[in-house]
């Protein structure tokens, strides 16, 4: 009896292997199939240093770029960015991003973000700077995609040199996208996500700038409802790079030395 006992604990064990390592084969072919949607995040790249613009300034900022992942539909678009300074190290402003969206066709399943299609992001953002190298964001915004539509906000925190010619800097952004006129778990769902930047601030002016930025978002959405109504999360690990252009106004426009 006891052997008989035995042989069915290790059947059990087995089978309880076996069966964990088809729901993970199974998970790894639904990632790599890029079927499974999300809800775009409002705007997350950052182009920017962390000092703050001086009350009364305005700066405008033109950014490019593109992205995607392995096994993610990838993305070719451009954005705007504008800023007031209202002193106090504080800054106030809006955003807008939108991007072409390939992902490849599937003929056996006629969802809408398969395909071809444009997404859309903006939001309100607000920046505060106590130190000339450091910086806390926040923002509010939205999205629209063929997933549908959606709102988000993030949080930010950005670090960065802030004299010379040569300026790097690191951010790192929490962000999340929340369905709007749909079920909260569907078409993606609520989707979080972890944005981890880094990039290059040239500086010739203290009134213009550009900037060479490079980041990962790392995100999670749910996956569509199987046979059975049950659904899981998936995640996302997509790469970015951008370019951006800053012009500031009501700046002095002093020439940076590189050897500073």
């Amino acid at each position: 009896m006891l052997k008989l006992f035995d042989l069915k604990s290790i059947l059990r064990r087995r089978l309880l292997i076996y069966r964990r390592l088809a729901i993970a084969l199974a998970a790894a072919l639904t990632l790599g199939a890029g079927c499974v949607p999300l809800t775009p995040p409002p705007p997350f790249h950052f182009l920017e240093t962390a000092e703050a613009l001086p009350k009364g300034a305005v700066s405008v900022t033109a950014a490019a770029g593109a992205g995607g992942g392995v096994f993610d539909a990838t993305a070719v678009g451009g954005g705007a960015r504008v800023r007031f300074g209202v002193g106090g190290g504080n800054e106030i402003g809006v955003e807008g991003t939108a991007a072409f969206v390939h992902n490849p066709q599937d003929d056996k399943n006629p969802k809408p973000w398969f395909g071809d299609s444009g997404a859309y992001g903006y939001k309100l953002s607000w920046k505060y700077s106590p130190k000339p190298w450091f910086a806390v964001e926040a923002g509010f915004g939205g999205s629209a995609s063929a997933t549908g539509d959606g709102v988000g906000g993030d949080l930010a925190l950005l670090f960065s040199r802030s004299r010379g010619l040569w300026r790097p800097y690191v951010g790192t952004r929490t962000t999340i996208g929340v369905p709007v006129n749909r079920p909260a778990n569907d078409s993606g769902g609520i989707t979080p996500g972890l944005v981890v930047a880094g990039g290059l601030a040239v500086v010739p002016r203290d009134d213009v700038r550009i900037y060479l930025e490079t980041g990962m978002l790392v995100a999670a959405s749910q996956d569509e409802p199987d046979m059975y109504g049950q659904q899981g999360w998936v995640s996302h690990v997509d790469g970015y790079g951008g370019l951006g252009l800053e012009v500031r106004f009501g700046h002095p426009k002093k020439a940076i030395s590189a050897s500073h």
